[in-house]
C-alpha cells in the first residue's frame, strides 16, 4: 500500500471520529463504543491487507528468484 494513501486513510478516520464525537447525538458511551467498534474493524482491515500485501511481495519475489535462476542457467 502507498505510505501517502495509508496517511490519508490514517487522516481521514480521525477527521471522521472527531466530526463524529462532535455531531453524536448519542450519549457518550455509545459513542465511545461505536468509535471502539469502528477502530477494531480499521484495525482488522489492515492486518488483512497487510497480510495480503507481503504475500503478494512474497510471491513476486519468488517469481523473479525463478526467473533469474532459468535465465542464469540458459546464459551458461
Amino acid at each position: 500500500m502507498n505510505s501517502k494513501i495509508f496517511v490519508a486513510a490514517l487522516s481521514g478516520l480521525g477527521a471522521g471520529i472527531a466530526l463524529g464525537m462532535l455531531l453524536a447525538p448519542d450519549k457518550g458511551t455509545v459513542t465511545r463504543q461505536r468509535v471502539i467498534d469502528k477502530a477494531t474493524g480499521l484495525t482488522d482491515h489492515l492486518k488483512s491487507t497487510a497480510e495480503k500485501t507481503i504475500d503478494k511481495i512474497n510471491e513476486l519475489g519468488s517469481s523473479a528468484r525463478s526467473t533469474y535462476e532459468k535465465l542464469t542457467r540458459e546464459v551458461e
